[in-house]
């Protein structure tokens, strides 16, 4: 990660993520891409900006190495994982009807 983009994730958008609406609205855009890996590096730029994955693993009860594999771009977090963890920000997993494109 260059210089100019640590800078902009340290001065701005970890702030943001502070917020559990602007949290859930990246996190709702990273989802539509079509590589999952996108989603989870999004969700530790929100496990960051919330104080890290330590904290994570000391407010869920899990081991922190785990998560950080659970959470890495080839990560796959159980339900109980993901659900623990969107609930320390404040958040929640919502399914929708697909939109049918025309």
């Amino acid at each position: 990660m260059g210089k100019r983009s640590r800078r902009y994730k340290e001065d701005y958008l970890y702030k943001e993520l502070q917020d559990p609406k602007k949290a859930a609205a990246y996190l709702n855009e990273c989802l539509k891409d079509e590589d999952p890996a996108v989603f989870l590096i999004a969700l530790r730029d929100v496990i960051k900006a919330n104080g890290g994955m330590s904290k994570l693993a000391e407010e869920i009860e899990r081991n922190r190495e785990s998560l950080y594999r659970s959470f890495s771009v080839n990560g796959n977090p159980g339900i109980n994982t993901l659900v623990d963890a969107l609930d320390v920000y404040g958040l929640e997993i919502n399914v929708q009807p697909m939109r049918l494109h025309a």
